[in-house]
């Protein structure tokens, strides 16, 4: 696939049919240091090729030039002005030649089918390929002149090496560019895609960038908020914070992360803090999540599992209590859920510590226990009989890295049990002696 950009230029073209003096090495000299200027200055790849084809084919003593640049399967032709293939044929000859070179430079006689289609006073003798390439040796595209002498000199061939050198850093130069600016635009809309609100600020305190959650949530545009100062925010949450930013808590830190409320929603703070442009400058980075939803579901989840009148638990392997509800809290005898949390209670939990092994063992292999009963001990000291259904999670690579389970206290069961077992062997043993 190819594309042909040719545009007029303001820039003088050479008199056909006339052939102008020779350039000494002084004059292409400040040419190509021309070049290099305009490569430096310009921010517009096509116009900046369409200058440099006019310079390389005045250079050269040349009757018309391009410079054709490989996108992939697509090639771009910035041709100067006037002259040149006066049909799609001869512009195809040119652009698979061109692909098909692979020397650095080649001159190649025009085939006289070819030449007719040329809009030049004369016969064209040759075409000129200089190859351009990267600095890894990519092909970023090709300079083609096209000149009635049919030889090439071996300073034209030095010449023709340097403006294929300038051509490269251009190219890949402008590419660079375009890549960043590519980048920068992505970042641009990746962060107005993100639904939690950003604000990034100066040392100074004012705003330098938010994303469009947080500019739609305002009523205005990001562009609006740039410049203003962060103490404009404080409507958004009501965080305690006494600097002029809302969010920051302690500029000391690198990162910081806390929950803050508003009347209506609630949201957490993450803020992070990196150099800016200068070296005495720091941009400070802050992402509201609003976690509104999630809290009231944590609430919800909260009260149902308290609400339970079975003992809930999470527990590590080796024992310590992650989570619980209140009912597992009574059963133990402690008398918060803090303290039962913060206590290594593994150890004084099962009266014969052989017990918990077994336990552990059978948990391994099976992976799922029920009606599994077990005896522990209070925080009292006193028994406490449990039938409990257990469930082990395990990690990637498959060992347990929780345990999860309901817990039901049968104490008052086993007693009654017990009692009843006694009585029945008094009963037994009067039958037997009378």
């Amino acid at each position: 696939m190819r594309r042909i950009k040719t545009r007029p230029s303001h820039a003088p073209t050479r008199q056909r049919g006339r052939a102008e003096p020779h350039l000494g090495i002084s004059k292409h000299a400040e040419e190509l240091m021309a070049l290099a200027v305009e490569a430096a200055q310009s921010r517009h790849l096509p116009g900046f090729l369409e200058q440099f084809a006019l310079r390389s084919t005045r250079m050269l003593d040349a009757l018309w030039g391009g410079v054709a640049v490989y996108r992939g399967r697509e090639t771009e032709l910035h041709a100067i002005p006037g002259g040149g293939p006066t049909t799609e044929a001869t512009t195809d000859w040119l652009i698979s030649r061109a692909r098909a070179s692979q020397n650095d430079v080649e001159a190649l006689a025009i085939p006289k089918e070819m030449a007719a289609t040329l809009s030049f006073p004369g016969e064209p003798g040759m075409v000129i390929f200089v190859r351009i390439a990267a600095s890894d040796n990519e092909r970023l595209g090709t300079l083609f002149l096209i000149r009635n002498r049919k030889s090439l000199g071996a300073d034209e061939k030095r010449l023709l090496h340097a403006l294929a050198s300038h051509a490269a850093l251009s190219l890949e130069n402008f590419r660079r560019f375009s890549q960043l600016e590519r980048s920068k635009r992505q970042w641009v809309e990746d962060i107005d895609a993100i639904s939690d609100y950003i604000v990034v600020h100066d040392r100074a305190w004012n705003i330098v960038r938010t994303n469009r959650s947080l500019a739609s949530h305002l009523g205005v545009s990001p562009v609006a908020l740039v410049g203003e100062p962060m103490s404009s925010l404080r409507q958004i949450a009501q965080t305690g914070s006494d600097l002029p930013c809302p969010f920051c808590r302690d500029m000391q830190r690198p990162k910081e992360e806390y929950v803050a409320a508003s009347a209506e929603r609630v949201f957490l703070v993450s803020t992070s803090r990196t150099p800016g442009l200068s070296d005495d400058d720091t941009r400070t980075i802050h992402v509201l999540m609003d976690i509104t939803d999630r809290r009231e579901a944590e609430r919800r989840y909260r009260e149902l599992f308290d609400s339970i009148q079975e003992g809930l638990f999470f527990a590590t392997p080796d024992g310590r209590f992650l989570d619980v509800n209140d009912a597992m809290v009574r059963m133990l005898g402690y008398a918060s859920r803090e303290e039962l949390l913060r206590t290594d209670v593994s150890p004084h939990l099962y009266p014969v510590p052989e017990a918990r092994e077994k336990f552990m063992r059978t948990l391994s292999e099976r992976g799922v226990l029920r009606n599994y009963e077990e005896t522990l001990r209070r925080k009292d000291g006193t028994l406490l009989h449990t039938l409990q259904n257990i469930t082990a999670v395990r990690d990637s690579h498959g060992h347990i890295a929780q345990v999860r389970g309901l817990m039901l206290d049968v104490t008052e069961q086993k007693t009654f049990q017990s009692q009843l077992q006694r009585e029945r062997d008094f009963n037994q043993k009067i039958l037997n002696t009378t």
